[in-house]
């Protein structure tokens, strides 16, 4: 007989289907829909349940099936239900309440200091300015980050090497020139304060005369 039941005075034990042995009550957890309030499993058997289930899951997770099955959802739903998830108020508030907390707080910074945030800071900061000039065009991070590369991290004028690479318009901005990236190169720290929205026929030859 498996003894199940509360007797006062008496330890209260139950048995487990798992290792099929009789343990105290302490030895399982708890569970409000069960009528004994606990799991039918012990808390041991119960965790080796959970770890086989979640090894079996990440397997799954590796065939190709499962990889286009995912890919399927994404292309028919997930991208709408994303799409309509960020423009809710819940996904608002839960940006805001982690971006105020002090691991958010550190992420951010983490990400500004990274390569990947400074060409972001860069892109966001010509974007205002060709709203303020009301200048035409737009170009994306990713445009940005290939054209630093195709100068192998040069300055377009000077030709010297500099991780702090600035975006320079040819034609300024306030001369009527575009915010696009045909219109973009990368220019170090001095050239592009030297040159500022000088045109670069009269930049060049200033140059020339010092």
């Amino acid at each position: 007989m498996r003894p199940c039941r509360v007797v006062l005075g008496i330890a209260m034990n139950k048995y487990c289907p798992g290792c099929k042995n009789t343990k105290p009550y302490s030895e399982f957890q708890k569970h409000k829909n069960r009528p004994d309030g606990l799991q039918s499993w012990c808390k041991e058997c119960f965790a080796k349940k959970e770890l086989s289930y979640k090894e079996r899951r990440k397997e799954l997770r590796t065939t190709p099936q499962h990889k286009a099955y995912v890919k399927e959802y994404m292309e028919k739903t997930g991208k709408e239900l994303i799409k309509k998830y960020k423009k809710s108020e819940k996904y608002k508030a839960t940006i805001l309440k982690y971006g105020r907390s002090v691991s958010g707080k550190e992420s951010s910074k983490r990400y500004r200091q990274s390569e990947n945030g400074k060409r972001s800071q860069q892109v966001r900061h010509e974007r205002r300015r060709a709203a303020l000039a009301n200048a035409e065009g737009a170009f994306s991070i990713p445009e940005w980050k290939l054209v630093v590369k195709e100068y192998n991290n040069l300055c377009a004028y000077c030709n010297t090497k500099n991780e702090n690479l600035q975006i320079d318009h040819v034609v300024p901005l306030s001369r009527g020139g575009r915010n696009s990236i045909d219109n973009i190169v990368p220019a170090c720290g001095s050239c592009n304060s030297s040159k500022r929205d000088k045109t670069l026929i009269v930049w060049m030859y200033e140059r020339a005369q010092l």
